[in-house]
């Protein structure tokens, strides 16, 4: 079972201003964050560190947040990851 006063985050947007706020704030919690602002670094870094959630923008530069939700649902080793979307515009 996840520590949820703990859990590991994965912070996925493409705007430094949004991913920082977001970040900090889940670091004053008490959360660990790392961060990402490609879906492709998001992908890598999933597989990687298997974060207990990933907070992931719906629009990013090289493939959309959807996809990358997608991607992590096709592999057996980060099926199971919780994934929140977020957007400023959509």
């Amino acid at each position: 079972m996840v520590d949820l006063l703990s859990a590991s985050i994965l912070n996925v947007n493409d705007d430094d201003a949004n991913r920082y706020m977001v970040s900090r704030i889940l670091e004053m919690a008490g959360h660990r964050v790392v961060e990402a602002s490609t879906g492709g670094e998001a992908l890598r870094m999933a597989n990687q560190l298997r974060p207990d959630l990933i907070i992931l923008d719906v629009r990013l530069p090289d493939i959309s947040g959807y996809e990358v939700a997608a991607r992590l649902r096709a592999n057996p080793d980060t099926a199971s990851i919780s994934v929140m979307h977020t957007s400023a515009t959509s």
